[in-house]
């Protein structure tokens, strides 16, 4: 009795063959998943233009987990964070370059260091970042790794898991060394 949507940059229209999803969304969440759930939550494909402006409020330091994490003191949690949205390449087997258009916008260095920075004090264990290929603007994301490595020094990370740039090994590397013991693979 609930209706099942399937959203995010590896979804297609194709998925709504499956009889157990109800919808899917074709576009960023931020806008279209609330666009969605207010106007037409029998429509089986949900598309709309790609957002043009990443200047979004973040659900970190807007206090949107501070009440779930209250409510669950014991409780280690996994953080999802993202530098850039978008891919340049068209790899035949993901869709992420074709769902947005190859791309790539970046959030601003102040938002992603004060997302990292919401962890210190927080029982973050696990850091995951969502973009497609980090480590792809060699400055920014060793700038971005050394705030990485800061946080973690400071707070309860365990874990960082980055999804590495295709095509920049040397700096791959770079980055998984600035990380240390909390990088998890190259």
């Amino acid at each position: 009795n609930c209706r099942i949507i399937f959203g995010g940059a590896q979804s297609s229209a194709k998925l709504i063959e499956y009889d157990f999803i109800d919808s899917v969304i074709l576009a960023e969440g931020e806008e279209s998943f609330a666009d969605f759930l207010l106007s037409d939550v029998n429509q089986k494909i949900y598309d709309k233009q790609r957002m043009s402006n990443l200047d979004i409020p973040s659900p970190y330091t807007t206090g949107l987990f501070d009440k779930l994490l209250e409510d669950n003191p014991t409780a280690l949690w996994s953080m999802t964070f993202e530098t850039n949205r978008g891919c340049p390449y068209a790899c035949t087997f993901c869709d992420w370059g074709g769902t947005t258009y190859s791309k790539v916008r970046k959030f601003d260095i102040d938002r992603i260091t004060a997302d990292l920075e919401w962890a210190i004090g927080k029982p973050v264990s696990y850091v995951f970042c969502a973009d497609a290929n980090f480590g792809i603007f060699k400055e920014r994301d060793l700038e971005i790794a050394k705030i990485l490595k800061r946080v973690a020094d400071q707070c309860a990370i365990e874990t960082i898991n980055l999804q590495y740039a295709k095509n920049s090994t040397e700096l791959v590397f770079e980055i998984a060394q600035i990380l240390g013991e909390y990088s998890r693979g190259v």
